[in-house]
């Protein structure tokens, strides 16, 4: 096996999407831990973007390159699947979240 053809049969996207369902959590880890604090309680406004940017954005983007990964048909398609559905949970979870806290 050539390095080309081991690195077109890895799945890029679906190792990218389960990464991306951890972003929520470490910033949940670092808002808690480093930015409350030191800074205290924030701006409901501040903190409503922080929310949106940090943990509904990764999750939704994660879901998409699941869907991306299972449409090409790449290698490994249960670790698609897993990212999708953790994905999916994780981006209704925190769109509930967001709205109810904006």
């Amino acid at each position: 096996m050539s390095a080309e053809n081991t690195i077109q049969n890895t799945p890029r996207f679906g190792i990218t999407s389960v990464i991306m369902m951890f972003a929520p959590i470490l910033t949940i880890v670092v808002m808690n831990i480093i930015i409350y604090p030191v800074f205290g309680k924030l701006p409901n406004r501040v903190e409503t973007i922080t929310l949106i940017l940090f943990g509904f954005l990764p999750v939704l983007i994660g879901s998409i390159l699941a869907i991306v990964g299972l449409v090409k048909k790449e290698n490994r398609r249960w670790l698609h699947v897993i990212g999708l559905i953790f994905n999916l949970l994780q981006t209704l979870y925190w769109g509930i979240f967001v709205f109810l806290a904006g």
